[in-house]
């Protein structure tokens, strides 16, 4: 359905689900499109992944991305790879694909620099008529680099 008709995926944090709407009408499709489940918690954003045959889902309080097919059916933990790990991922806030189809994470734990530096190389290179609705980079640990 989604690269049939295109929808618009809303995360529900409150109730750990995705829904769909329709992005010409605003209309909900399916309030249940990727539905509580046992391994969802706190969804933040849902993206389609770099081959645009699935979707990626960033689970705030389980510290992963879940990769779901087009049909919101489970696929598995898609980073990191061998499953959570608060070393690598912990308290996720927001995900991207950068040029290169590669993952951007951002954390509100730690500042993953290496992110932020290719999320702002990658705006950097956008024309000049594209926008960027939002994007938070802020750092939550010492040093407070570039504060002001």
């Amino acid at each position: 359905m989604l690269l049939t008709t295109g929808l618009l995926l809303v995360p529900d944090s409150t109730n750990d689900r995705v829904m769909a709407f329709d992005p010409i009408t605003g209309n909900l499709v399916d309030a249940n499109f990727i539905p509580t489940n046992a391994v969802l918690g706190t969804a933040v954003n849902a993206i389609l992944n770099a081959s645009g045959d699935g979707i990626l889902v960033s689970d705030q309080t389980g510290d992963v991305v879940h990769e779901f097919d087009l049909n919101g059916n489970y696929l598995g933990i898609f980073a990191p790879a061998g499953g959570a790990n608060t070393a690598i991922l912990n308290n996720i806030r927001g995900i991207s694909l950068d040029a290169a189809g590669n993952l951007l994470v951002t954390t509100a734990d730690a500042t993953n620099v290496d992110a932020v530096a290719k999320a702002v190389v990658y705006m950097a290179s956008l024309p000049l008529d594209a926008n960027v609705l939002f994007m938070t980079v802020m750092a939550t640990k010492m040093p407070y680099v570039g504060r002001g």
